[in-house]
């Protein structure tokens, strides 16, 4: 039943349920507030704010912060980029120079018959206000002396060449009975000189006396260098620097009773763990290989000694500028047979020559 002013009474029994109103909410405040957050966030043309930050910040009413406030804007940014390009550029330009000059510096020594014949090198201008180089003569008569050195090769190609032939165009005495024997043995390869234009050349020095090197190949197929010195006589054959010989052929070593020192020439290198073969602090040790690099034998100096600093220095081992020589390098060195090593170790006395043409007071 409903009383007089529409209210409904309970019957007995029932349960009396109250309806309550619900507060209504300006649905235009609502609006204004969520377009001016929206308004607000879109002034940042550099805010990288997603869709689902947008709801967040809707939901929470609050402004989501930007990377601009925490890292600066586009322009402060770029300022710091310039910066750091600048540091990096003024840290690589001395690095760049510095590698530049020890490139140079070990290039110039030795030229080759491009750098003579196509580049028109005027030697002269490029050594003012230096010492003349000891290969100088070569650098000078280039064309001239690669057309004697071929010259002499094919004297030395002769199978009927005479001592007195040989005494001629070889460096002397001892190397023509050498190349002589060599002959008669059946054990001497010919230079193929067939095409001249083939053979390449180079320049350089061993101490004070310098030489041409030519390069080529022989009739049993391997290559050959050839070196040319100067003297008194004319353009001469280093045949011992040729042939690579020594007194005793490195193959030879390990089976042959050595009491004095004796001449070897050979390709020298050395590597950080061959210093294990014995104490490091008192012996350096290196590798000694023959002409064609197949046979070798191991020979050691006094760690940090004259004779282990000149090694090293050769084959830029442990220099910082300039990386370690891993094809190593021509020496002809003076070697002995210490007692109680093995058959195969010896120990180097004595640098005749940085490379296998020895000056005429150390042979």
């Amino acid at each position: 039943m409903s009383d007089e002013n529409g209210e409904h009474e309970n019957a007995p029994g029932e349960r009396r349920v109250k309806k309550r109103r619900q507060k209504r909410v300006s649905r235009d405040s609502l609006y204004l507030k969520r377009k001016q957050l929206l308004q607000e966030m879109q002034e940042s043309e550099d805010s990288p704010i997603t869709v689902r930050d947008q709801v967040e910040a809707l939901k929470k009413g609050e402004r989501v912060t930007d990377d601009e406030e925490r890292w600066g804007d586009r322009s402060k940014r770029k300022r710091g980029s310039q910066w750091m390009l600048w540091a990096v550029i003024g840290l690589a330009v001395p690095v760049l120079v510095v590698g530049l000059i020890a490139i140079i510096q070990a290039t110039a020594p030795n030229a080759t018959n491009e750098g003579v014949s196509d580049l028109n090198i005027d030697f002269d201008a490029v050594s003012a206000g230096r010492e003349e180089l000891t290969e100088q003569w070569f650098y000078d008569n280039a064309g001239d002396a690669l057309s004697k050195a071929v010259d002499v090769l094919e004297v030395v190609n002769d199978p009927d060449v005479t001592a007195e032939e040989l005494g001629s165009v070889l460096r002397n005495e001892e190397q023509v009975e050498r190349i002589l024997a060599s002959k008669e043995a059946g054990e001497f390869a010919t230079f193929d000189l067939r095409n001249p234009t083939q053979l390449n050349f180079e320049f350089g020095s061993s101490a004070d006396t310098g030489f041409m090197t030519v390069i080529g190949n022989r009739s049993d197929f391997r290559s050959f260098r050839a070196y040319f010195v100067t003297t008194a006589d004319g353009l001469r054959l280093d045949a011992d620097a040729t042939e690579c010989w020594s007194e005793v052929a490195i193959s030879r070593l390990p089976e042959q009773e050595i009491g004095e020192g004796i001449l070897v020439r050979a390709f020298l290198r050395k590597e950080p763990h061959f210093d294990n073969l014995g104490d490091q602090d008192t012996f350096s040790w290196y590798q000694l290989l023959d002409q064609y690099q197949e046979n070798f034998v191991w020979a050691y100096a006094t760690t940090s000694g004259p004779v282990d600093e000149k090694l090293k220095e050769l084959l830029n081992y442990g220099r910082f500028l300039e990386g370690r020589d891993l094809d190593g390098e021509r020496v002809t060195l003076r070697i002995s047979k210490p007692q109680g090593v093995n058959e195969d170790e010896f120990t180097i006395d004595e640098v005749l020559a940085e490379e296998w043409v020895v000056p005429a007071d150390r042979s």
